[in-house]
This record gives structure tokens, sequence and C-alpha cells, in this order.
């Protein structure tokens, strides 16, 4: 992980991790392509992703080539929204938008429309079983993660909206499922990818401990969580979790303090701690942090390109 520096206001990314101010919320676009020369990563952005406003912006955005697009506007009203972006691993990403009434939002009755990168257009699917929904104890983290061409978020209780109930998924063909979870998780809990798996980070009660554990796919018993790691936090007076993301063997934590930021990362071989060098400045601001992987994948389709099995270039449109 490489040493983050700010410029003109926006974070540079490590090899492991993006770190960027809160006026600036990225979401990656994950795609495992070969890349060439210095072009070896992008990111997606978007703008207040879970907002009461009904006029939802949504920019597109790779940070290397300085490629930024502006999605075409939303079609469905609703005054409460949420966002995630879905890739697959050649040629095209998928943006989920989730809205509901301020009152259905209570019973999880939502509607929602897909951004097709490869037409460039929004189409609505309907109502859905749940949307992501902000955590209440990590108030400004990633409601949705991407794990292998699907997307994940927390289903919260409606009795007890201080724990998960179970994780919602979708594909890029729009199917929906559901996962369980182990029983006993509170709050403080985050769903990351590790390294292509998707995994749970759970702390204790009692913020003292962390667990970790990963989702197996097994063909007889079907999907289990089996436990990877546990480490002690080594600190007091947490306010809340900025971020928690997941690398190759290590997951990044940026904690509020109440009057500063700890930014730290864990190693899950060694079971220790270390702290991430980041500029002063980076320190008494709200961030998040969101993982990437190396990619060509343009944020538009370039013009004259008909095929998806054609693959993608780096060309501007």
């Amino acid at each position: 992980m490489s040493e983050i520096s700010l410029e003109s206001n926006k974070a540079r990314y490590s090899d492991g991790y993006g770190i960027v101010p809160n006026d600036a919320m990225w979401e990656e676009i994950l795609l495992k392509l070969p890349t060439k020369g210095l072009v070896r990563f992008k990111a997606v952005s978007k703008l207040c992703g879970d907002t009461e406003e009904d006029d939802l912006e949504i920019r597109i955005c790779n940070p290397t080539t300085r490629e930024v697009t502006v999605l075409p506007r939303c079609s469905l009203p609703g005054k409460f929204s949420s966002v995630g972006v879905v890739f697959d691993a050649e040629t095209n990403y998928k943006v989920f938008r989730f809205c509901c009434d301020e009152f259905e939002c209570e019973d999880d009755i939502y509607e929602c429309e897909v951004y097709e990168s490869y037409d460039g257009t929004w189409r609505n699917i309907g109502q859905v079983p749940t949307g992501p929904k902000v955590n209440w104890f990590a108030p400004v983290c990633p409601t949705s993660v991407c794990v292998q061409g699907r997307l994940y978020w927390l289903a919260w209780n409606k009795e007890d909206r201080e724990s998960p109930a179970f994780v919602q998924s979708v594909d890029m063909e729009g199917n929906f499922s559901r996962i369980s979870l182990p029983e006993d998780l509170n709050g403080y809990t985050f769903l990351i990818n590790l390294d292509g798996v998707l995994s749970v980070v759970a702390v204790d009660d009692t913020e003292t401990y962390v667990d970790i554990l990963v989702l197996e796919d097994n063909k007889e018993t079907g999907f289990t969580w089996s436990w990877k790691a546990c480490a002690e936090l080594e600190l007091e007076f947490i306010a809340s979790f900025n971020s928690v993301v997941g690398g190759k063997d290590e997951i990044l934590f940026i904690f509020d303090m109440f009057t500063k930021f700890r930014y730290r990362v864990l190693n899950l071989t060694e079971r220790t701690w270390r702290e991430l060098d980041v500029p002063a400045a980076l320190k008494g601001r709200y961030s998040i942090a969101l993982p990437f992987v190396e990619s060509l994948l343009p944020c538009i389709k370039p013009r004259g390109e008909t095929s998806s099995s054609e693959g993608t270039t780096s060309s501007s449109p």
C-alpha cells in the first residue's frame, strides 16, 4: 500500500484502497482486465448516493484518464434513494438505483431502475425485495459492495434496526437472492470484498474485538460462513466507522474518534495492526475508502462499438 497525498483537494490512489474526501464519494468499476502502460485502474464516483433529493445526479469518473460522464437523469420519483454499481469481468457495468416513498421505506417497498452502460439508458425493473439502507452506526459508509459480478448489501431487522437480518444481492441480470447471516450480529457489521470473496466484518458489543467471516459456497450445504480471523481493536471511544474496506489479506478501517480520524490496517495473516500514513489535512476531515482493481473499462461506451464481444478500448468518446 503506497503513501497517500493530497493534490487539488483530491486523494491519490494506493494499489489496494482509494481514499477520497467526503465531497467526492467514489464508487469503483472493478473489472479484472489486463492493463497496459500507465492506465492501471479506474474508479466510479457517485454524488450524495443516499439522498433525499428527487433530482439525483450521478457522475461516472475515471481519475487516471480524467474521463467523466454524467448519467442521464433517473426516471423514478422517490424521496429516498440509494445507488449501487455492479460490473462484469469484461465489458459492462450497471448502476442500480433503489427508491421508495418516505413511508414505504419502513416496509421495504422499493422500486428499482437500472442504468445499462452498453446502451446508456435507464430501465425500470419494478418493485424489488429491499434496497440498501444507511447503517446507523456508520452513516457515511458505502451501503453496498460488489463481489464477482454481484451487488451485496445488508438488510436490517425491522423489529431491531440495530442488527442486520440477512444479506440481499442482485446480479448483472437483475436476479435477486438472499443469504442468511450468523446470529448475534450488531450494528457494527460490514460487508467487504476480501480478495474476491464476500466477507463479514463484525465488531463485538463491547467494541473490543473484530471477527472476520468469509462466505463459502458448498454444493451440498449451500452458502455457509466460516471464521477467518479475530483481532483486538486496541482502541477506545470509537464514535463510528467511516469505512471498512477489504484488500488482499488486509482490511482498512477508518475510525471516527470524535476529534480526529484513525486510519488503521489489519493484517489477517499476522493479526497485527499498523497505522496508515496519511497527510495531516486528511486526518481532520470526513473521508471514505473504497476498493478497486485494475481495469480498462471506459466510463462511457466509445462510439462505433457495436458488440460487447469485441472487448473494450481506452479511447475517448
